[in-house]
């Protein structure tokens, strides 16, 4: 779509020009029309509008990290990588575990062989 939009000047707004980018990226013309004129998203996107005005989202770009920290507008990029050291660490240490206890059975190698 920024293509389109940016690089090709096309109206993202215009109900066949959106469903002609659908099709090109293998979405069936019949579905994508049936979105693009019905309500069947329409409780979601409703969902998701009141949930931003929740959490204080009142413009974009907006991003949360860990449904915990928030960056509002441009920001430099000193700014993400910090927030998202913050957000890694602590998700990390709230894992029980990295290791997987395996129950070990026979296995087949992309080979085929089977042992």
């Amino acid at each position: 779509m920024f293509k389109a939009y940016f690089t090709d000047g096309k109206n993202t707004a215009d109900h066949e020009v959106l469903t002609s980018l659908a099709i090109e990226i293998g979405l069936k013309e019949t579905e994508v029309k049936e979105v693009l004129t019905g309500t069947r998203f329409a409780d979601d996107v409703r969902h998701d509008i009141y949930e931003a005005s929740q959490i204080g989202v009142n413009g974009v770009p907006f991003f949360i990290f860990n449904r915990k920290y928030a960056i509002s507008g441009a920001q430099d990029t000193k700014v993400f990588s910090e927030t998202l050291e913050k957000a890694f660490v602590e998700w990390k240490t709230s894992q029980q575990s990295d290791i997987l206890e395996i129950k070990k059975g026979t296995i087949c190698t992309p080979e085929g062989d089977c042992k």
